[in-house]
């Protein structure tokens, strides 16, 4: 839009006075489709420039502050779609991803059959037990749900758009499973989380975790212990992620195109070659 340096100033002055205020754990409690306001973040972000350019003005923004300097430093050179984006194994709210790896290990550790389970207890920290939603009736609600992924994942041994889309909410068995399941809040586990929750990433007792016990039918009992959860993806795995995900809703020519592109995106003339790709029919 070739703003001048006093309008790029009151595009950032607009846009922040009208950005969506986000109340994250009222999504949760009641999960709908407007999650993380990313729809109207962008919106909010072009309208203002628009604003800018026609003389509206905004207040001072804080990307000028001498206090966030850090923030706008890097601009133009270091690119949070390179180093600042994060690949979620599970298509849920991470809050639930530990327990999931959890209880996962243990039912290959000790080749427990779903079948074979009387209760599942899940202890996690503050935000993993907000995730409380048993029975979901929409995407959203599944997608923050705990318990609902973590049941879809060990009867299908994968956790992808067969197991979070809305036609399998009436799977009885899935939701018997769904029902063996109890998510507690743990002491140890949120004193472990606190460290994220407060961005203090630089301590090496902040990290993700959960511990989880599956007892058996016979009685048996079988405890994780409070396990650290990282997620480290390498290309080849994330490759295979895309082809499996995309290959839902494109064929498979498709799918290497778009590869091929996004790994050479800086050599693309037009984006609307991008655009024709991901296009579905």
């Amino acid at each position: 839009m070739k703003l001048s340096k006093k309008k790029i100033k009151n595009a950032l002055g607009i846009a922040e006075y009208h950005a969506p205020n986000l109340p994250i754990m009222r999504d949760i409690d009641t999960p709908a489709m407007v999650k993380h306001g990313i729809g109207w973040g962008a919106a909010t972000g072009i309208i203002s420039a628009e604003l800018a350019v026609e003389g509206f003005t905004g207040i001072p923004s804080i990307l000028g502050f001498k206090k966030y300097q850090d923030w706008v430093s890097g601009i133009g050179e270091k690119y949070i779609m390179v180093d600042g984006v994060h690949f979620k194994k599970y298509p849920s709210c991470k809050w639930g991803h530990p327990a999931f790896a959890a209880a996962s290990k243990l039912m290959h550790r000790h080749n427990i059959k779903v079948n074979d389970i009387a209760k599942i207890v899940v202890e996690g920290f503050h935000e993993t037990v907000c995730l409380k939603i048993k029975h979901p009736r929409t995407e959203e609600e599944a997608q923050f749900s705990v318990v609902w992924p973590l049941a879809a994942l060990l009867i299908d041994g994968e956790l992808g758009p067969k197991q979070m889309l809305s036609h399998r909410y009436n799977d009885k068995k899935i939701l018997s499973l769904v029902n063996k399941i109890e998510l507690v809040e743990s002491k140890e586990v949120d004193g472990l989380y606190s460290g994220i929750r407060e961005n203090r990433e630089e301590d090496p007792n902040a990290y993700w975790s959960a511990a989880v016990r599956i007892t058996l039918k016979n009685g048996q009992s079988f405890y994780s212990g409070i396990m650290k959860y990282e997620e480290l993806w390498n290309e080849e795995q994330l490759k295979k992620r895309f082809r499996w995900i995309t290959s839902y809703v494109i064929d498979n020519e498709r799918i290497e195109k778009l590869l091929d592109i996004i790994q050479n995106f800086e050599n693309l003339s037009s984006v609307s070659e991008l655009a024709d790709l991901v296009r579905v029919p």
